[in-house]
Parts: C-alpha cells; structure tokens; sequence
C-alpha cells in the first residue's frame, strides 16, 4: 500500500489477482438418476430449492435447470431449455 499525493491510499491488487489466477475453483459435480417427464432427478449435488444448475449432455450442450423439489436425499430438476 502507498499513499498518494492527496492522502489516499492506493493498493496494488496484482498479487491478489496473481493468486486467484493460480486457483482452482471447484465445480460440484451430481449424476443424473432418473428422467421422468420433463424432470429430472440428479444425486450427488447439494444446492437448494430455487437455484439453478447446469445438466451436461453427451455433446457437451449445457441446459440449464431449476431446482423444484427433493426426492430420496436428491434434487428433482426442471430444466429451463430443450
């Protein structure tokens, strides 16, 4: 941190966004149980009702899906696209 001419601080954030760029973020990973209709009950992933997700297809497409319930300690999925 430096001080400027006019009394403020400045800050260098370079090694902060250093570090962050060296990180690895995790990704929660679930597996797709059950199709039933137009939802789809997913195992393994722990977020709540309301959020959204993304289910990864065979040819890397992405849709993305809302969680609308639970069923047998998993989340039951309404995807959003086609």
């Amino acid at each position: 941190m430096t001080t400027a001419q006019n009394n403020s601080l400045t800050v260098d954030f370079e090694p902060f966004h250093h570090v962050l760029r060296q990180t690895t973020l995790a990704r929660p990973k679930g597996v797709i149980t059950h199709v039933s209709g137009l939802t789809v009950e997913s195992s393994g992933l722990k977020i709540g009702l309301g959020q959204l997700c993304q289910i990864r297809l065979h040819d890397n497409r992405r849709v993305e899906a809302e969680v609308i319930g639970f069923r047998k300690g998993g989340l039951v999925l309404l995807p959003l696209d086609s």
